[in-house]
């Protein structure tokens, strides 16, 4: 499904991505954030996984939106938790994703707080630094976790982002072949593609464009 540039494993990135939210501050919401809040309101609960800084998290709490920021990185999230702690609808929490029995704990109480709402499951550049063992174990606790009506928003680097120019290209990625991922998705699992788009010109960092898909799917 995807080209793998394995600068390190998946699991010996998490030393990467500690020492870079000691050094490296983003701050306000990405665009791809601006985007999906078209699709929600208050009457929704977003999970956003792989959190890092927050920047997200936060602009989506903004917004009167309860909302999960989970990474596995320890820095994120102990210093987002520091940074949020007068905020009421925000909660940080350190979860691996490649670990089922974690993961899926970590649904049962989602299930378990969101009374008549609706989920948004929301990630950004972030399964793009999984491998695909990690995707499929994330993919089958959203199948069971997830109600119909439920969305996934999804934005990541695609096959084309290959080549390009990376101001951080120092860890692990996989480039992705974003057609052959929306038909696994639709096909094995029970969500239906509901907005679909791949290009350049989406989040414009200084002087990198990178190529992305970003996707949303619905729950039957």
């Amino acid at each position: 499904m995807g080209k793998i540039i394995e600068f390190t494993g998946e699991k010996e990135n998490q030393t990467y991505w500690n020492q870079f939210y000691k050094t490296v501050k983003i701050d306000g919401e990405s665009t791809f954030c601006s985007f999906v809040k078209t699709y929600i309101n208050n009457e929704y609960i977003v999970v956003d996984i792989g959190c890092g800084s927050g920047r997200d998290t936060k602009a989506f709490a903004m917004n009167g939106i309860e909302v999960f920021g989970i990474d596995q990185s320890e820095e994120a999230i102990e210093t987002n938790t520091l940074l949020s702690e007068s905020e009421e609808l925000i909660n940080f929490i350190k979860v691996d994703v490649s670990n089922f029995a974690e993961l899926n704990s970590f649904f049962e109480g989602i299930k378990e707080k969101r009374s008549n709402k609706k989920l948004l499951i929301y990630s950004r550049f972030f399964v793009h630094s999984i491998e695909e063992s990690t995707q499929k174990n994330l993919m089958k606790v959203l199948e069971s976790s997830l109600l119909g009506g439920d969305y996934v928003a999804l934005e990541f680097r695609t096959k084309e982002d290959e080549e390009l120019h990376k101001i951080f290209d120092n860890h692990y990625r996989r480039y992705i072949d974003s057609e052959k991922f929306v038909e696994e998705i639709t096909n094995e699992y029970t969500f239906m593609e509901i907005y679909y788009y791949k290009g350049r010109g989406l989040s414009v960092f200084k002087d990198e464009d990178p190529y992305l898909a970003r996707i949303i799917f619905e729950k039957k």
